[in-house]
């Protein structure tokens, strides 16, 4: 076996690591223990001593370098809240009296707890090198259908394929697992067959699963692994347990929070998997993780009234009328439904995969070798569906389930803050009508809701300078109160979020001052927890939410850490703390969230670099920063630090953060020259965005596999001013998601307002960003998503420049392409009117976008007089520069308004393209009418135009009768629309390629024009 690079290694270990915990929302212990520990001026020498540590170790493996035993050492837990219940010891609920008085105050009761090692830094890299170098190769062996902790692996599935991401993200294979499942039992029940569903939780399964190092080391051989790291994992576990139950055992249950733990529990319950598979033989069957999803066709559960058992419980309550007697029966029934179904039914006889607990009847638990792994009646749901009655209830649970996931996947309106925050932090429960005030049994916060409530708000917030919604506030204080304050200390970090956006220090801080006395009024439920229930433990739990808090609050301050001003004297220290201590290291780390800045790319430059910055800048940026502050500092020789960047940097980020070096090139110089006229040079240059991209994420990223660039200059004249510069942007076909093979393209027209008095103000002075303009976007985009169109075209001057990753992240994300025009905004006494093009691309399994701005060509008469009135000048870019894409096998180009009255620029892709978008805030409807309809004839292609809503004439022309030209037009109308329209490229493509139309009357389209040049379009035919 070839010797291992163990610094190469360890350095690429740390990156993921770091990946890792910067997507983690649970753990901001250890986050802030990496912030620190990169922070530290020996972080360099501690990889290095790692590395010399585990090199010595490869050598002789039989002895334990000091170094790595003192690492193991120092190993301990911390203790995070599982179950939480109020102090008082009488439930008010089962006296049947609802409330939403809480005395959580004076006591908070602790009923479960979750405790995760807490560790050195270098023991987490450890078991990240063992995911590296041994455990990838347990991916062979794992069971196809466990979906959680999913490597990211090649085709021979031996190795990792991703510098910075060891797992497929979360949601994809969650979604993934569950909805497969769904969408297996609708199918059995169209075709007419029953179907039962069976969902299955194991309980505590990180604690309670028992592993057989030895086994494992042994499948790691047989994989030509080294198993060295494997006994190190051995020792960690050794260690951890230990720490937590004073005993040493064979098996070893896996540490909660180490990364490798759930590669391991993969592999552990694989045989698990097959077995159920086996005996069941079921029409889906999903794990993820420690929750198992099974769909079985034809079987039927029985029903618990025909048995002996059921009479005779029947008969036993049957004259008690109480609470406790009816609860007792109804549990009783439950168990003998459950054993009968799991037991009897689906795994009878000796090797079964289950059986029932003879201590406990509400445990069932799996058959050895796994009988330590138990599975909670309470938890274990049965539904059973006949396709000859109503399917309401599968039915309600899948329309919810895609509500569910889609309140991330579109973009928040302004509708949304017509909901409190109380309507969607609260569930009521029903047990009759929900129109009835008597039915509600039950009132439960809801953490979901909760999130997606103060998530909606923040994003927001960034959108639009708003003021402070008081009426928020008060329900936030309101809802977590008492025991919800620290059953939902998930939450703290995005309150905190919330009122750091708002500008709102002082809820900040109360909040915060609200949260430490919550923690110091905690209690244990003593029976529910089997050991460390002293007072030891008590101070653990209370110090690991101490360190919880400060994490929370520094990873929000640290967006904008000028918004510190603590006003309680109680709290003056807490906060310089956080300032000293937790800050300059989140900023210096990058870990702090960056999905909550208005311009991600900052995190990358030196200006989010510096500690004291606020990151959550909404204006321009080149009003605030300038060109220094804007440079990417990774590159430091020796050696270059790309490799501590903890997420993927997007080109869409690189496109921006090179445009604004582009404004502020501009702004820098000293003559009068404007900007976007540097002669015969690309200032915008996408080989340079692509290749920094690439040093940026550490993977191959060459531009030309994405994309061919091919610089072309037509020369009409020697007068420099008549040249005209044409770049070709073509997407290769295979790297486009879902790219359709049906030769057509749908559109989405939006028809909305522009108001001049938004023009004339971003001329005159800055674009105007309101509630009601941001509601105006929010909606079209929107709307263009449950159209399902492929682009999106907007008028001219309708998005500020502020707002232009947000335009382009919502292409990325949804996979539509975007065609606008850029608010006006001033540099230098030029006053820029920009046409953005947005595509949205895949690589290597990364959505991402390419934004191309596009100067003006020719500025309206009207458009002039308004900017010369300000004093303001008119930028002129020599030569004049067009685009030709070619995107999802389409070829189109984009104009800008006025640009279409000069006949020889509209003229330049006669016969070379399919479609040709034009953006417009356009009084002269009659004239533009007439310019169109002729360019779609004389091109010979679809014309599709976005005009003001007032104005009118947004619509598709094709090259046909009057009767056919407008396949989609629309005009006026109070409310913004989206208008979808299809474009039939193919079919176009099929009657151009055609030289002569001898029967024109059953034709769709006119004839091509005098000099078209077929050859070109028999060429896209082909292509495609």
């Amino acid at each position: 076996m070839a010797t291992i690079n163990w610094n190469e290694q360890v350095k690429e270990a740390y990156t993921r690591l770091k990946s890792y915990v910067y997507y983690d929302n649970f753990n901001l212990i250890l986050r802030s223990r990496l912030a620190q520990f990169e922070g530290n001026h020996d972080f360099q020498d501690r990889l290095n001593q790692l590395a010399s540590a585990l090199r010595e170790y490869e050598n002789n493996p039989k002895k334990i370098p000091k170094r790595l035993a003192a690492y193991i050492k120092s190993i301990e837990f911390i203790s995070l809240p599982k179950t939480v219940e109020p102090g008082s010891s009488i439930s008010l609920k089962e006296l049947g009296i609802l409330t939403n008085v809480d005395d959580g105050e004076k006591s908070v009761v602790i009923k479960k707890n979750n405790y995760l090692i807490d560790s050195q830094i270098e023991i987490h890299l450890i078991a990240t090198l063992w995911i590296q170098l041994e455990g990838v190769l347990l991916a062979k062996k794992i069971d196809k259908d466990s979906y959680g902790y999913h490597l990211l692996t090649n085709s021979d599935k031996n190795q990792l394929i991703s510098k910075k991401l060891t797992f497929t993200p979360y949601f994809e294979k969650y979604q993934l697992w569950r909805d497969k499942g769904l969408n297996v039992a609708k199918s059995i029940i169209e075709e007419g067959n029953d179907v039962t569903l069976l969902s299955l939780d194991i309980k505590s399964f990180f604690p309670s699963s028992l592993i057989d190092f030895k086994t494992l080391k042994s499948r790691i051989l047989e994989l030509n692994g080294s198993g060295l790291l494997t006994d190190l994992l051995k020792k960690i576990s050794a260690e951890y347990n230990w720490k937590i139950h004073k005993k040493r055992t064979r098996k070893l249950p896996l540490p909660i929070g180490l990364i490798s733990s759930g590669v391991i529990a993969n592999w552990y319950l694989t045989p698990v998997d097959k077995k159920i598979k086996d005996s069941l033989a079921p029409a889906y069957y999903g794990r993820y993780v420690d929750d198992i999803f099974i769909v079985l066709s034809n079987v039927k559960p029985p029903n618990p009234e025909n048995s002996a058992d059921f009479k005779n419980i029947e008969q036993k309550y049957k004259h008690k009328n109480s609470y406790a007697a009816n609860y007792e029966s109804q549990k009783r029934i439950k168990e003998i439904l459950y054993k009968k179904f799991l037991i009897d039914q689906l795994f009878p006889g000796k090797h079964a995969v289950l059986k029932a607990s003879d201590i406990n009847p509400d445990i069932i638990s799996f058959s050895p070798p796994y009988q330590n792994l138990e599975i909670q009646t309470q938890k274990l749901r049965i539904f059973y569906f006949n396709p000859d009655w109503p399917l309401a209830l599968l039915n309600k649970f899948a329309k919810t389930l895609k509500e569910n996931s889609s309140a991330f996947w579109f973009l928040p309106e302004e509708e949304d803050l017509k909901d409190t925050f109380e309507e969607k932090a609260f569930d009521l429960h029903y047990e009759d009508s929900f129109n009835k005030f008597r039915s509600v049994v039950d009132v439960k916060s809801s953490k979901y809701g909760a999130s997606v409530f103060l998530a909606k708000r923040i994003k927001l917030r960034l959108l639009a300078h708003d003021s402070d919604d008081e009426s928020t506030v008060k329900e936030i204080k309101r809802f977590f109160n008492g025991p919800n304050r620290i059953e939902l200390f998930g939450l703290w970090e995005k309150v905190f979020t919330y009122f750091v956006v708002s500008e709102n220090f002082d809820e900040f801080e109360m909040f915060y001052e609200k949260c430490l006395i919550s923690i110091e009024a905690i209690t244990y439920n003593n029976q529910e927890n089997a050991f460390n229930t002293n007072k030891t433990s008590i101070s653990l739990l209370k110090k690991t939410l101490f360190r919880h808090l400060k994490s929370s609050a520094s990873l929000a301050i640290s967006l904008n850490p000028k918004i510190i001003n603590p006003k309680k004297k109680s709290l003056i220290d807490e906060f310089k703390v956080i300032k000293k201590e937790y800050l300059p290291h989140y900023r210096k780390a990058m870990l702090y969230r960056h999905h909550y800045l208005v311009y991600t790319f900052l995190s990358i430059t030196e200006y989010g670099q510096s500690v004291d910055t606020n990151l959550l800048i909404k204006d321009p940026l080149f009003k605030k920063l300038n060109l220094h502050q804007l440079k990417v500092p990774f590159d430091k020789k020796p050696q270059d630090l790309f490799w501590l960047i903890p997420r993927f940097i997007y080109v869409q980020e690189i496109c921006l953060l090179q445009f604004y070096e582009l404004i502020l090139k501009g702004k820098k110089k000293e003559s009068s020259e404007p900007l976007f006229s540097l002669k015969d040079e690309q200032p915008y240059s996408i080989a340079s965005i692509f290749n920094l991209a690439q040093k940026l994420n550490q993977k191959k990223y060459e531009f030309k596999d994405i994309i061919d660039l091919d610089p072309r200059y037509a020369k009409h004249n020697e007068n420099e001013k008549d040249t005209i510069q044409v770049q070709k942007v073509n997407f290769k076909k295979d790297l486009l998601q879902n790219s359709s093979d049906e030769h057509t393209l749908s559109v989405g027209l939006a028809n909305i307002k522009i108001f001049r008095e938004d023009i004339i103000e971003a001329i005159s002075n800055e674009s105007i960003i309101s509630r009601k303009k941001r509601k105006k976007i929010l909606h079209v985009l929107n709307e263009a998503e449950k159209i399902k169109s492929e682009v999106l075209i907007l008028p001219e001057t309708c998005i500020p420049l502020q707002w232009l990753y947000q335009m382009s992240d919502e292409a990325r994300r949804k996979n539509r392409a975007m065609i606008f025009g850029l608010e006006h905004f001033t540099v230098k006494q030029f006053s820029f009117n920009i046409g953005v093009t947005i595509l949205p691309f895949e690589w290597q399994g990364v959505k991402d976008s390419l934004i191309i701005p596009r100067l003006k060509n020719h500025y309206s008469h009207n458009e002039s007089c308004v900017i010369k009135s300000y004093g303001l000048k008119i930028p002129k870019r020599l030569p004049a520069l067009y685009h030709i894409f070619k995107w999802k096998g389409v070829h189109f180009s984009m104009y800008n308004c006025f640009e279409l009255a000069d006949i020889v620029h509209r003229s330049l892709f006669r016969s070379k393209i399919d479609v040709l978008f034009a953006v417009e805030y356009n009084k002269d409807v009659n004239y533009f009418s007439n310019v169109v309809e002729s360019s779609s004839r004389d091109i010979h292609c679809y014309v599709v135009q976005s005009n003001s809503r007032d104005y009118g004439d947004t619509r598709i022309i094709q090259p046909a009768s009057t009767i056919k030209m407008n396949p989609a037009r629309v005009k006026g109308g109070e409310n913004d629309v989206v208008l979808l329209g299809i474009l039939d490229i193919k079919k176009l493509r099929k009657f151009q390629e055609q030289r002569f139309k001898c029967d024109e009357a059953n034709t769709m389209f006119k004839p091509t024009p005098p000099d078209f040049n077929h050859e070109l379009v028999t060429k896209r035919l082909r292509e495609n």
